[in-house]
């Protein structure tokens, strides 16, 4: 399973890569950019996506609206710091919504088991 990790923040996409990485179902992409981001998802072509909202040249939930156009069945995780965001991702469609100050580990679990699932 293909996953695209979308995260301006250095230590934070080290930590997922490094966490993901270990998971032999997944094959890992990193994008720090929502443009980068973008033709990442469209070359690549991701089942999964993680996706945080604040980036350096844009708002990530304009992706997830792209990516739930584009490509419906891809699974977009949101992983961000503004919890005040999350009623509107779901609205958009994003299938999870995690808060990176307390919820890693529930993300953590909810990759592994999607990538198990689907290898």
């Amino acid at each position: 399973m293909k996953l695209l990790i979308v995260e301006d923040s250095k230590p934070v996409s080290k930590r997922l890569q490094h966490a993901f990485g270990r998971l032999p179902a997944l094959e890992t992409e990193i994008a720090d950019t929502l443009r980068q981001a973008l033709e990442r998802f469209r070359l690549c072509q991701p089942q999964l996506v993680l996706l945080d909202i604040e980036l350096p040249d844009g708002n990530g939930i304009e992706l997830l609206q792209t990516i739930k156009r584009e490509r419906p069945a891809t699974w977009v995780l949101m992983f961000s710091n503004h919890e005040i965001y999350r009623q509107r991702c779901k609205a958009e469609g994003a299938d999870y919504f995690f808060d990176k100050s307390g919820e890693f580990e529930v993300l953590a679990c909810i990759v592994q088991s999607l990538a198990e699932a689907n290898s």
